[in-house]
This record gives C-alpha cells, sequence and structure tokens, in this order.
C-alpha cells in the first residue's frame, strides 16, 4: 500500500512552469521529504541546481508524484 508515511520511496518533482523533473529517492517517510524539499526549494540560501530551478522558474511551484 502506498501511503505518504511510506519509507524506501521514489519520487518525481516536476516544475509547474516548464515541467522539467527531477526523480529522486528516500529512506525517509515520503512526508518528510516532501517538506524538505518544499524548505530547500524555497531557501534562497541553498545552492542546489534543481532547488535553484524550481524556486526561479516556477516561482516555488511544483507537483510532487510518488513513483514506487
Amino acid at each position: 500500500m502506498k501511503t505518504c508515511q511510506s519509507k524506501n520511496k521514489l519520487h518525481c518533482i516536476i516544475c509547474k512552469n516548464c515541467v522539467e523533473e527531477y526523480i529522486g529517492q528516500t529512506e525517509t517517510k515520503l512526508t518528510v521529504r516532501m517538506r524538505v524539499h518544499h524548505q530547500q526549494i524555497n531557501d534562497p540560501n541553498n545552492i542546489n541546481t534543481p532547488c535553484i530551478h524550481f524556486d526561479n522558474c516556477a516561482m516555488g511551484n511544483f507537483l510532487f508524484i510518488d513513483l514506487k
């Protein structure tokens, strides 16, 4: 069963402006990873390339999809 409390998940983040995708995998709960991604994308001090893209291109708006 897929839930947001599941661990070892494969996920995709899609930019809502240009539809660029980032594929990731997490060993933590999916809800925790979603929250961390959102915090990183909205953090102006984060130099992670996908985070910079999602912040600049779509103003922090993205779609988070559970793939596994």
